[in-house]
């Protein structure tokens, strides 16, 4: 029967991502600065690193255009320097970029707003700190693994939404 061995196969396939996600889940679990609670903290995390994903992929263009490293820019965005501790960092408060940082860089006050928004949801999201270009490409592995993380989760819970990921997510 050919439906009965692609339901079987399937199931094989949702076994291997339930795997997939439990052999994953320690280490995303440790960058997150707060692993989900409830199912709607599913949402927010995804959200969150979309924004981290969005600053770092504007930072790349930006600093290129402007022929700038990518720390030097982001710290021209964040409202903190190099000098600032990373808990700090994840806990500023979205205030305003200061007029002088925007003069040193030639980006409209809504790509910059964006970008500091960004970084702010990156601080907050994942345990990694923004000093340099380094410190920069780890966010970015960062920011991907627990993406691709969630999207497996999902995948692994079926059609059953946030609820199912979240349930599947407390068996790990």
């Amino acid at each position: 029967g050919g439906e009965g061995g692609a339901s079987m196969e399937g199931e094989v396939k949702k076994t291997e991502a339930v795997q997939e996600c439990a052999r994953r889940w320690g280490e995303v679990q440790y960058l997150l600065r707060k692993p989900p609670m409830q199912a709607a903290d599913i949402e927010r995390v995804v959200s969150e690193a979309k924004q981290g994903i969005y600053f770092l992929e504007t930072l790349d263009a930006e600093s290129q255009r402007l022929g700038m490293l990518r720390g030097a820019l982001s710290r021209c965005v964040l409202p903190y320097d190099e000098n600032t501790s990373t808990l700090d960092q994840a806990n500023v408060a979205n205030g305003p970029a200061l007029q002088s940082d925007l003069d040193k860089v030639d980006l409209g006050e809504g790509v910059m707003n964006r970008m500091r928004d960004g970084a702010i949801a990156l601080r907050g999201l994942v345990r990694v700190k923004i000093a340099d270009d380094n410190d920069l490409d780890l966010a970015a592995v960062a920011l991907k693994d627990v993406v691709d993380f969630f999207a497996l989760l999902k995948k692994a819970a079926g059609a059953g939404g946030e609820e199912e990921s979240y349930k599947l997510l407390r068996t790990l």
